[in-house]
């Protein structure tokens, strides 16, 4: 098993609808930051609080299923509880 804080950041390729979302949370006149390869960077839990409402089975997802992480956040976990 491996060990992924929430509060780590992930990066994600929006979509359309997927921007819509961000401005609608944000503020209309907001706009995201992507990168040079079009991703949108953003602490896990907010990814996850923002986003998951609109995460349902049979609609279309608002951004590319294929989030990335970043390998220095992924921890092996011991076994036993998480502390």
């Amino acid at each position: 098993m491996k060990e992924y804080n929430i509060n780590s950041w992930v990066k994600i390729q929006l979509f359309k609808e997927g921007i819509e979302i961000l401005k609608k949370f944000f503020g209309d006149d907001y706009t995201p930051q992507l990168d040079e390869n079009g991703y949108y960077s953003m602490q896990m839990w907010a990814f996850i609080s923002i986003f998951g409402p609109y995460i349902k089975l049979g609609r279309s997802c608002p951004f590319d299923t294929n989030i990335l992480l970043d390998e220095k956040s992924i921890k092996d976990h011991k076994e036993g509880k998480i502390k």
